[in-house]
C-alpha cells in the first residue's frame, strides 16, 4: 500500500479557486491498495488500516479502488454466493470507523438486490456520521470480467458535506453521457472508483474529458 499521506489532493470548490475567494478546500486521500484476489478478510482489514492512516494524515474523504474488497477478477476464484445485501456486517463496521475518525468514505463493494437476486458492482458513500448517504451501481459492467454484474440505472448527485457529488465507476467514464447527466442534475464534483490500468486498453484522456 502506498501511504495516503503521499496521495492527497486539496480540491477547491466553488465558482472560482483563488485563495481570497472564500472557497472551501477538501483533502481527499486515495488508497492505492494491492488487494489479494479473493482474500475478503485481508482486503477489508487493509481498507480499515488505510482509512486510519488517511484520517491521521488529515484526510476529509477516503477513496479506494473498484472492487477493492474481493479483487477485480474474483468471480472464477470465489464465486458470488458470498455477495450479500448491503449494508452487511463489514459495511457497518466501516461506517462506525468512518464516524469515529470523522471522515467520509467511498468504498466499492458488490451487492445483492433482494428479492430479485441481481448482483451489482456498487460504490457506496459513508458520511462522517457513519450513515450510508447513497450508492451508485455501475452502468457499464465490463464484458467478461464483470459478467456476474447487472447494469445499474443512472442516479442523481449525492450531497456529501454540503457538496453535490456525482458517482461513477471506471468504464462509466468511457463515454461522456453519464458525466454530463450528473452535471445537468447539479453535480459539483465527480468521484469515480476505478480498476483501469494503463496499456493497450487503458485510459486515453477520459478522466480529464469528464471534468466538470
Amino acid at each position: 500500500m502506498t501511504s495516503p499521506a503521499d496521495h492527497r489532493e486539496a480540491a477547491m470548490l466553488g465558482p472560482t479557486a483563488t485563495p481570497s475567494s472564500g472557497d472551501r478546500s477538501l483533502t481527499v486521500a486515495f488508497l492505492h491498495l494491492a488487494p489479494e484476489l479473493g482474500a475478503l478478510d485481508r482486503n477489508r482489514s487493509l481498507i480499515e488500516y488505510g482509512t486510519r492512516v488517511a484520517a491521521e494524515s488529515g484526510a476529509d474523504w477516503v477513496l479506494s479502488g473498484e472492487l477493492v474488497v474481493p479483487g477485480y477478477r474474483f468471480e472464477p476464484l470465489i464465486g458470488t454466493n458470498w455477495i450479500a445485501e448491503q449494508p452487511d456486517s463489514w459495511m457497518g463496521r466501516l461506517a462506525r470507523l468512518s464516524s469515529d475518525l470523522g471522515v467520509a468514505s467511498f468504498v466499492s463493494h458488490p451487492e445483492r438486490e433482494t428479492p430479485t437476486g441481481k448482483l451489482f458492482n456498487s460504490l457506496f458513500v459513508i458520511g462522517r456520521n457513519g450513515q450510508i448517504l447513497g450508492r451508485h451501481r455501475k452502468l457499464q459492467p465490463t464484458p467478461g470480467s464483470e459478467d456476474w454484474s447487472s447494469a445499474g440505472e443512472p442516479g442523481r448527485p449525492i450531497p456529501v458535506d454540503g457538496i453535490k457529488i456525482g458517482l461513477l465507476i471506471c468504464a462509466d467514464a468511457y463515454k461522456p453521457l453519464p458525466a454530463l447527466r450528473l452535471r445537468d442534475s447539479g453535480a459539483q464534483l465527480l468521484v469515480s472508483a476505478a480498476a483501469w490500468w494503463p496499456g493497450e486498453w487503458g485510459p486515453k484522456g477520459e478522466w480529464e474529458a469528464r471534468t466538470l
